[in-house]
């Protein structure tokens, strides 16, 4: 199938949701109420502290777009759009990640080897 399309002001409401600076966001859109990102999705954590089992599934997929994403019209030695997009964001939006989650070896939730990966981007 068809790759989907996205642009860069696309990408910071995609990592973090109403989380997002303040430029990517419609201050009249109700909608984002309580809207989640990718990165809350990678930190979440259960009523006993540890990572949900579904932030590693999160982190993989973080780690498969900022990584592993090929756009159609992009060379082999650019970065994606959304590895430029993460790396242009304040470091303050990276905490929503739990990346310490990750790389602290949470074995229910955690996905070390992505986590690492995307840190030494």
């Amino acid at each position: 199938g068809k790759a989907p399309e996205f642009y860069d002001d696309d990408i910071p409401l995609l990592f973090l949701g109403n989380a997002a600076p303040a430029i990517f966001l419609d201050p009249d859109d109700d909608t984002l109420l309580g809207l989640y990102g990718l990165f809350q999705a990678c930190g979440s954590t259960g009523s006993e502290g540890s990572l949900k089992r579904s932030a590693r599934q999160a982190m993989e997929l973080c780690k498969q777009l900022l990584l592993d994403w090929k756009e159609s019209n992009q060379s082999r030695n650019n970065v994606s759009l959304f590895a430029t997009s993460f790396l242009s964001l304040p470091a303050q939006y990276y905490s929503h990640m739990g990346l310490e989650y990750h790389c602290g070896g949470d074995d229910r939730g955690g996905a070390k080897l992505e986590a690492f990966q995307i840190i030494v981007l």
